[in-house]
């Protein structure tokens, strides 16, 4: 099953705290999955046997250096070597060759260098930097500054095919293991309480799934924001000055830059080859129920996990990633902004993305028409894109039926209530599971 990429955060405890959050929120903005002791729940292990498979079962390792070489064990795992902690997971990182990462914080003028600590501190980071020839390592002043650096040599590993070949060739040990301490015991399930007219709906074929972004995150996707840190960092190579916020809503922006800056095959390559995940990405519960209990399924998403999904589940659905030609199958997969397998489908700057209604005018009618006439169910979407909100805005009182979350705000019932979408607060997955015991 698919998973989020994992990064292990390496440092000093005490005195990176600010560095280790800044850097965990960066990691959690591109949908990675950050591996920080502070994230951890007691589970009764001792702490080398805790970390140890924490480092083993992740495909980076985030090294952070400050100006404390840290706590050294003087009895237990590991005490005899005389090194500190954070020196034992950079050892166990390289001996399980996992990618390393390194970020040293500038030191002071008038930081300590003659104390033990500091001489240690010292001599570790000459190691880091001397290993094997050296890493490349990057110095840093501010927690803010370190995750930019964070975030920016992420996405330059998962779009070099020479790094990602490397995360890919641990990627089937590593997802065993990821799987194996994912054995805390998880919160009571409560089942979410469907509708009466939803359930009918979807047995009598008359709902139609519309999956946004969320679906495709928790197959372990990268997010928007990583895919616009990638443009970002291309754009800078000609023009080092340019500047830009890599959030999901600046992405068709960015994206537009890019295009003209290197051009439109540039672009498409980009999107390709950042989607082509190295850890594996598999279509998660909720593609394989869906393509089972729905017979269109709508979506703004690149990647082909509900087209895996339908393979894997043996069943056969017309994909659809361009402008119409005839009428829509019975069965089908519809990709409003294309699909990553096709690249020259994909929709991706402002103009395409605002313009959709004109370029793909039969398409857009047909959706229309689809969606009037039958209850739509909504999952995994955050319905801020231009072009779905002009959609849905477009059919207005004709559209109806349920908005999917996981977390709603005050606002949200509101904010549907134009497009007569109702809540209900719950996972895709367990959406999509109690949906499918409910028909049976």
């Amino acid at each position: 099953m698919g998973r989020r990429l994992r990064v292990f955060v390496s440092s000093t405890m005490k005195d990176m705290r600010n560095e280790r959050a800044a850097v965990v929120e960066r990691l959690s903005s591109f949908n990675i999955e950050p591996v920080n002791a502070e994230g951890w729940t007691p589970n009764g292990s001792k702490s080398w046997d805790r970390i140890e498979p924490e480092i083993e079962s992740s495909d980076i390792f985030v090294l952070i250096l400050g100006a404390s070489y840290g706590w050294i064990p003087d009895e237990g795992p590991k005490a005899s070597l005389g090194i500190s902690v954070t020196h034992l997971e950079f050892t166990h990182a390289q001996q399980q060759r996992i990618p390393v990462i390194p970020f040293l914080k500038r030191l002071e003028y008038d930081t300590d260098r003659t104390s033990e600590d500091s001489i240690r501190r010292d001599a570790f980071r000459k190691e880091v930097q001397n290993w094997n020839g050296g890493y490349f390592t990057s110095e840093f002043e501010l927690a803010a500054d370190l995750a930019t650096k964070v975030g920016e040599a992420l996405v330059g590993l998962l779009t070099d095919e020479f790094q990602k070949a490397k995360v890919r060739s641990r990627s089937v040990v590593t997802t065993k293991m990821a799987l194996a301490l994912d054995t805390e015991p998880a919160a009571p399930h409560r089942p979410p309480i469907l509708p009466i007219d939803l359930i009918d709906a979807v047995r009598h074929n008359r709902a139609i799934l519309f999956a946004g972004s969320g679906i495709s995150l928790a197959a372990g996707l990268p997010s928007a924001s990583a895919f616009a840190e990638s443009f970002i960092q291309s754009i800078r190579r000609s023009t080092p000055g340019y500047s830009a916020n890599p959030t999901g809503a600046a992405f068709a922006g960015i994206a537009t830059d890019l295009e003209a800056s290197h051009g439109r095959n540039y672009l498409l390559d980009s999107v390709v080859r950042l989607i082509d995940s190295p850890q594996g990405i598999e279509p998660t519960i909720a593609h394989k129920i869906a393509v089972s209990l729905f017979s269109k399924i709508i979506t703004t998403n690149y990647d082909t996990l509900f087209e895996s999904a339908a393979v894997n589940q043996g069943v056969s659905m017309q994909v659809l990633a361009n402008e119409l030609s005839g009428e829509i199958a019975q069965r089908s997969i519809i990709k409003l902004h294309g699909s990553y397998d096709s690249p020259e489908s994909l929709l991706l700057t402002e103009r395409e993305v605002f313009m959709f209604d004109r370029s793909r005018s039969r398409l857009w009618d047909s959706v229309k028409s689809e969606l009037s006439r039958n209850m739509v169910i909504v999952v995994g979407a955050s319905l801020h894109d231009p072009s779905i909100i002009r959609l849905f805005s477009e059919i207005g009182q004709l559209l109806g039926g349920y908005f999917i979350a996981p977390k709603l705000w005050d606002s949200t019932p509101e904010r549907l209530r134009p497009w007569n979408l109702k809540c209900i607060e719950t996972e895709a997955d367990s959406f999509m599971i109690e949906l499918s015991k409910c028909l049976v």
